[in-house]
């Protein structure tokens, strides 16, 4: 509802991050961090679900029904209540991240890596805090006041992820 906050249980009502605070994430990042901001913005795909991405699931320039080529990531079973899949589209930026990553990997391997190895999803949360700290913002979800506002000041850069 516009202007007014729901908050059901213990959650905080979240917004979406804006290409300015996104961008000032990135310049803050290492390289290979810096990947894996642009594959959560871009795609959407859950850091949990990025740790665990292979360059199997990931179908760059793949011959479409249609006759296009279509880039997109298959993060397989989603739902396993219904049994869904979901299928990710690849934009442009997150492409060349892509294309980049995949050179010399074999299916099983990891797409995003660092000088340790595979990300996991808590070196994911710990890297993003670094960031939101060394960009000057505010990482998570603190609790909000009665006014809407975040309780110690500042804006959440990254709680959209």
């Amino acid at each position: 509802m516009p202007e007014q906050f729901i908050i059901k249980g213990e959650k905080n009502p979240r917004r979406p991050i804006t290409d300015e605070e996104f961008e000032r994430l990135v310049s803050h990042a290492d390289d290979d961090f810096r990947d894996v901001l642009i594959c959560a913005h871009e795609s959407a795909i859950r850091s949990s679900e990025i740790a665990k991405l292979t360059t199997g699931q990931v179908h760059l320039k793949v011959r479409h029904i249609s006759g296009r080529r279509v880039d997109y990531i298959d993060l397989g079973i989603f739902d396993a209540k219904i049994g869904a899949r979901q299928t990710v589209p690849v934009r442009a930026r997150l492409k060349e991240v892509l294309q980049k990553r995949l050179e010399n990997l074999d299916p099983e391997d990891p797409v995003f890596t660092d000088q340790l190895g595979a990300y996991k999803n808590i070196l994911i949360s710990k890297k993003m805090k670094q960031v939101c700290e060394r960009a000057g913002g505010q990482h998570g979800d603190n609790l909000l006041n009665k006014k809407g506002e975040r309780v110690g000041g500042g804006v959440s850069l990254f709680e959209a992820y």
